[in-house]
Formats: structure tokens, C-alpha cells, sequence
């Protein structure tokens, strides 16, 4: 009976724990393999700028003020206790990506103080937005959830139109 709850938690979780690590081993190489503002370009307006950053995904709200990181640290808390309890009754992918790259840019917080990006949008040497593995995984996570509700949502707005009719 044990060891069914293992495979049960790890089908429902194992997702998470890939992006995690695809996640950790890219900010790693970062830091092994680049000096702080080092840049290079990678492919047309795609390229490798690493930076620290202090502020929310995508370097939002760059915070320096210590109360708000522990303001969002508890929020990011409290959305993963919301996005776990999401996975188990729902399954939903979206969830699990979410997950995945909001952990992965906890850890990073807990463990270096910042979320290292490096991922840079660059237009006429213009940093349109600069980001990590994860906040793009957020992103696809928060994509799905919108395309499902928006699936589901239509469904259920056509079964009722048929019910009354």
C-alpha cells in the first residue's frame, strides 16, 4: 500500500521535479560559465545576459526592501499550498508548471538571496525583458490555465444553451 501512494504522488508530481532540475542545471551553468552582466548573443534578437534579479518573475517590482520579500515569499507560499491542492483533484498540467518554476525561483530567493536570469529578448540592443528557464515555464503554466478555462468555459456555456433549448 505504500508504495502505491510513492507512485501516485510521483505520476501527479514528477513534472515539477524536471523543471526543477532542468531549471537549477541552466542557472548553474550560468554561474559557472558567466561573469555578472556578461553577454552573448545566441540566435537573432535571443541571447545570454546573465543578471541578478531581485525583483518578481520576469524582474517585476525589482524590491530591495526586505518586509516586501517576505510579503511575497509568503504569498508564493500560500499560491503553492493553492496550486498543490490544484494537482491533486485536478491534475492539470498548467498547475504543475507553475509549480515546478515557482519552487525552482524560491529556492534560488532562499538559497542566493536573488533568481538568476539570463534569458534575454534583445531588439536594436534594447532588453525588451530578460528571464530564466522557470518564469517562461510560469508562463506556459498560466497559458494552459487560461486555455482550458476558456475551453471549459465554452462547453458549459453550450451544454446550457442546448439544455434550455
Amino acid at each position: 500500500m505504500k508504495m502505491g501512494k510513492i507512485v501516485y504522488f510521483y505520476k501527479k508530481f514528477y513534472i515539477i521535479l524536471i523543471i526543477f532540475t532542468i531549471d537549477t542545471l541552466s542557472k548553474f551553468f550560468i554561474i559557472k560559465y558567466f561573469k555578472l552582466y556578461q553577454y552573448k548573443k545566441i540566435f537573432f534578437i535571443i541571447n545570454i545576459f546573465y543578471i541578478r534579479n531581485y525583483g518578481l518573475i520576469f524582474n517585476i517590482f525589482n524590491i530591495q526592501y526586505k518586509n516586501y520579500k517576505y510579503l511575497f515569499l509568503i504569498l508564493n507560499i500560500i499560491l503553492i499550498l493553492y496550486f498543490i491542492i490544484q494537482i491533486i483533484y485536478n491534475n492539470s498540467l498548467g498547475y504543475k508548471l507553475i509549480l515546478g518554476g515557482t519552487i525552482s525561483n524560491i529556492f534560488d530567493r532562499l538559497y542566493h538571496k536573488y533568481i538568476i536570469d539570463f534569458i534575454d529578448i534583445n531588439l536594436n540592443n534594447y532588453h525588451i525583458i530578460i528571464f530564466n528557464f522557470a518564469d517562461l515555464i510560469i508562463l506556459f503554466g498560466i497559458i494552459f490555465i487560461l486555455l482550458n478555462f476558456k475551453i471549459n468555459h465554452k462547453k458549459y456555456k453550450f451544454s446550457t444553451i442546448n439544455t434550455i433549448l
